[in-house]
């Protein structure tokens, strides 16, 4: 499930065909909210019948030739569901919107793909129920979920609470926690207002559904999600000294706990240093002497950034082994990807005789 369907407070829509079942071309996963009418437009399945398009100032009248079919026709379906229940009562907020969409659907018939264990979770809650979503607003159980913003490193222990606005007494009404969809986790006082858990050492989406019964018997959900998404790390590479107009190429290394990709963009480094963005190799032809302080970021395939890498680059004339600070110029941006187990600097054997030499020349001028 993608953007924008994955975002915040978004009703995620996957589509089923007229018998029920879900459509081949229909993606499903964590975050999906419910099925809706979305069609097939086979010998055998049908697409939606919608209204032409060819009247001068409103739409034609339904023509079977004109139906179509996809999420494009399931999610119509749910939003003008909404525009139903707002234009009865025109007070409702979104989140009793979105309860009555999803607190009133109907289960998927037996033997369908999202009625199947293999798919627990992964279709949201059910069928879209219009007539049904328009006599829940009556007594209606508001309900939220507030779940910590990910992602978040694997392993740490979250809390997560379920939000009622109801004319009924919070005593009075009966809550359940449920995983829908993630790596396997324990869930601390499932049948409470709050749940803790600790989620998954690894990058994964871990979905949870809180349940709340009212006093007559009416149900309502809310689905929510936490993202588990570790960090890159990076190794730091220590000062590099060379001489003016010497080359410096080193491989940056790095590494991802999740097995993701890792990629380097260049902060800031003096004119004329590049980095792979996919592999982290970094060169440069030494200018000026001075000393040039280099700042990389790190982030995995997700845009998640660990640590920056900071280092500087000495580059010396020959007439002082402590050359003077020179302030670092705007890097060329660089990027990278995965890292290698390796580093190296590229200064040659004359470079490191000359220095040993100026060396000793200096500590004969102290004498």
């Amino acid at each position: 499930v993608g953007v924008p369907a994955n975002c915040v407070g978004v009703v995620a829509v996957a589509a089923h065909t007229r018998y029920g079942d879900l459509a081949g071309y229909s993606n499903v996963g964590v975050g999906v909210s419910m099925t809706a009418p979305g069609g097939v437009g086979s010998s055998v399945e049908f697409a939606v019948v919608a209204p032409s398009n060819t009247g001068a100032t409103a739409a034609g009248v339904p023509d079977p030739g004109r139906g179509f079919a996809g999420t494009s026709a399931a999610a119509p379906h749910v939003a003008g569901t909404a525009a139903l229940l707002w234009s009865y009562d025109p007070s409702l907020t979104a989140l009793e919107i979105r309860n009555a969409l999803v607190g009133s659907v109907r289960p998927w018939p037996a033997g369908t793909r999202c009625s199947l264990a293999s798919l627990a979770g992964q279709c949201g809650a059910g069928m879209l129920d219009a007539g049904a979503a328009l006599s829940r607003l009556g007594g209606m159980v508001a309900l939220d979920i507030d779940a910590p913003r990910g992602p978040l490193p694997g392993g740490t222990r979250v809390t997560l609470a379920a939000v009622v606005r109801s004319v009924y007494a919070p005593e009075q009404l009966a809550f359940r926690w449920s995983q829908t969809g993630g790596p396997p986790v324990q869930l601390l006082h499932a049948d409470a207002p709050v749940v803790t858990l600790e989620l998954p050492p690894l990058r994964a989406d871990v979905g949870l559904r809180a349940t709340v019964t009212d006093p007559s018997g009416g149900v309502t959900v809310a689905d929510g999600v936490v993202r588990v998404n570790n960090p890159p790390v990076a190794q730091q590479p220590g000062p590099i000294v060379v001489a003016v107009g010497e080359s410096v190429a080193l491989r940056l290394e790095a590494s991802d706990p999740d097995g993701d990709a890792v990629r380097f963009t260049l902060l800031a480094g003096p004119p004329g240093l590049g980095v792979g963005r996919g592999d982290g190799r970094l060169f440069w032809i030494a200018g000026d002497a001075g000393v040039y302080p280099v700042r990389i970021a790190v982030e995995d395939a997700y845009g998640l950034a660990g640590a920056e890498i900071a280092f500087a680059i000495h580059v010396s004339d020959g007439s002082s082994l402590a050359p003077p600070l020179r302030p670092a110029g705007a890097g060329r941006n660089g990027g990278g990807g995965s890292a290698g187990p390796w580093l190296f600097a590229l200064a040659g054997f004359a470079a490191v005789a000359s220095a040993f030499r100026r060396a000793r020349r200096l500590r004969g001028r102290a004498v």
